[in-house]
Order: structure tokens, then sequence, then C-alpha cells
């Protein structure tokens, strides 16, 4: 048995993450459901995904600038056809990708826009599945599948490198701030070193140069900073 899909749930689909979609449900709602089920639940899967991406492209994701740019009333990336042209205008996605978008786009909104009940079989929208570039032989409805999924599989490739890039970058930051902590290490060992070298020589002689008492006093109260716990003793009653 078929898991039920709702139309109704296709136009909630924008605020979803595409890893939060059933897409076993969806693909086999695209084969098996009716044309119009196939055709809507076939764009607004690559309109998530679109999403996903363009997110993931932006260097600010805070929600409110989110909302603002996918889904308040008038938002410049609320529709389909706007998330398409940004993605290819930023390089995300190819020239021919987006043109296959855009008809995939047509073939939703000739279903979702008419009064009247289509299928695949119509003359508008079997001249767009034509120009899909699928081997001929295959059925319109096929045609648009094969497309949309083919789509679909360029999209999760384009997230793919997003995501390795997203992790290469995260472990570049997190290795300068290990190479930096162990450098402020290196350099708070050698400083106490030093501080307990002009101690000594503060007790047993030789005397210590202006420029070295200022030294070790300069030391002490960075040490009294770092290590609070820690009593410092050398300058006590000096």
């Amino acid at each position: 048995m078929r898991p039920e899909l709702r139309l109704s749930d296709d136009f909630s689909m924008s605020k979803q993450k595409s890893s939060e979609l059933d897409h076993k449900a969806i693909y086999e709602e695209m084969l098996q459901g009716s044309d119009f089920a196939c055709a809507l639940l076939g764009a607004s899967v690559l309109d998530v995904m679109l999403r996903d991406v363009l997110i993931r492209h932006f260097k600010r994701t805070d929600t409110q600038l989110i909302e603002a740019l996918f889904n308040r009333a008038g938002a410049p990336l609320s529709s389909l056809s706007h998330k398409i042209n940004f993605a290819e205008a930023s390089g995300l996605i190819s020239q021919k990708d987006a043109e296959t978008l855009h008809k995939l786009r047509k073939i939703r909104n000739e279903f979702a826009h008419r009064a009247e009940r289509l299928t695949f079989d119509h003359n508008e929208i079997s001249n767009i599945t034509r120009d899909l570039g699928v081997d001929a032989s295959f059925t319109s409805r096929a045609k648009y599948t094969r497309a949309t999924l083919g789509c679909i599989t360029n999209l999760a490739h384009v997230s793919i490198r997003q995501i390795e890039r997203q992790q290469t970058l995260a472990r570049a930051r997190h290795k300068r701030k290990m190479d930096a902590l162990d450098r402020r290490e290196k350099r708070g060992i050698a400083e106490i070193h030093r501080a307990h070298s002009l101690a000594e020589r503060l007790v047993q002689g030789p005397p210590l140069t202006p420029s070295e008492r200022a030294q070790l006093r300069r030391l002490e109260r960075k040490m009294d900073r770092l290590y609070p716990d820690t009593e410092t003793e050398s300058m006590k009653g000096n």
C-alpha cells in the first residue's frame, strides 16, 4: 500500500529542509500517483532542495533574514523561478540545469494554475517535456519524472560539495584555533621559565637591572591574571 500524501502538503514544503522530506513516499507518489500529484510534488522537492542550496551559500543564515528572503509576502526568493535564477547567477547550478528547472517549473504551473483537469498528454505539457532532453521513446510523464530525478541528483551533488567545503573550512578554523592555543601555551611556558629565572636571581643574585625588575613585575602580574589561584611570592615585600 502506497503512503498517503495529501496534495495540500506540497504547499507547506517550502519551509522544510530537504533532509526532512519523506523522499521515498514522494518518489512513490510521483511514479504511481496522479499526473497532478507527480507534477506538483516533483517541482516542490526541487524548490526545497534549491532553497537549501541557496541558504548554505549565504554568509548569514539567521532566522529573520531567511524568513525575509524566502517566506514573507513579496520575498525576493519566494518563487521557484527566482530561486533558479539566483542559483544560476551565483554559479551554484549550470545554465543547462537552470533551463531544465525552468521547463519543469512551467509544467508545474500548467497543472497548478489551470481550472481544467490536465494530464501529461496535454499538448502544451507534452511540448515542454519533448524539450527536456530525455529519450523520445519515453512517455511525457516519464520524461518529466526522469528530468526531475536528474535535477534532484545534480542538486544533491551540489549539496554534498557545499557540506564538504563547510567541513573543510570548519577543520581549518579548528586547526588555526588549536595552533594559536599551542603557540600561546608555548609562550606561556617560556614566560614562566623566564619569570622563574629572574625570581631566582632576585634572591640569589646577581642583582637584576631595572629593566629586568620591570619585566619580572609584568610577568608576575600576567601570571596572577592567568592563574589567580597560584600565589607568586618573588616580589612580595620587594
